[in-house]
This record gives C-alpha cells, structure tokens and sequence, in this order.
C-alpha cells in the first residue's frame, strides 16, 4: 500500500495518494509510513504547515518506539523546517532512496 502511494505521487495523483495515507494511518497505526508519506503529499501539494505538521508527527513516532536511528529522526525534524522552495527537492530524493525499503502491506490484515 505504501508503494502505490508513491506510485501515485509520482504520477501525480495527490489526492489519491493522500486517500491511501490515510488508509495507512487507519489500518496500520503502528508503523510510520502513514505518517510519513501523508507529509510528503502536503510537500508535493505545497501545504508546507501541513507537511511541517507530519514531520514532526513521524519524528515524534520514530522517538518512542525502537528501530529508528537519530539521522532519521534529525531528518524529520529538519524537513519540517524548511523553507518551502526547498522541502520538494529533498523529499523526492528521499523518496527515490527509500522506495526499495518500503513493504507493500497492501495485503495483510
């Protein structure tokens, strides 16, 4: 599910992708990529408060639970700080990286 969001974004279904997101938030609330990708709709949207707003709720998941480096952390809490004409170009290079990583938990329960 998380890989179809991107596939979405990257085809520039926003609204879409923002649907799945929050099927993300909905069915798998312990997992971060919800959480993560829904900030990077906002970034692509240009709702840099929004974005800023689920960055730091992915830095804030990534602090309590076990798994998630500093880097990554630092990572959210700076993409939340950007300035707008900044946070797209760093999101897709993130994205691009990241894509490999992300399992598809379309479906499982």
């Amino acid at each position: 599910m998380s890989n179809s969001m991107v596939d979405l974004m990257e085809e520039g279904h926003l609204e879409e992708a923002e649907t799945v997101c929050h099927q993300l938030l909905s069915r798998y609330p312990d997992q971060i990529d919800g959480t993560e990708r829904l900030a990077e709709v906002y970034e692509a949207r240009g709702e840099k408060k929004k974005a800023a707003e689920y960055y730091r709720k992915a830095a804030a998941f990534a602090q309590k639970h076990p798994g998630f480096d500093r880097e990554l952390i630092d990572r959210y809490l700076s993409q939340a700080k950007l300035p707008e004409s900044q946070t797209g170009k760093h999101s897709s290079i993130r994205r691009k990286s990241r894509r490999s990583t992300i399992v598809d938990l379309g479906g499982h329960p």
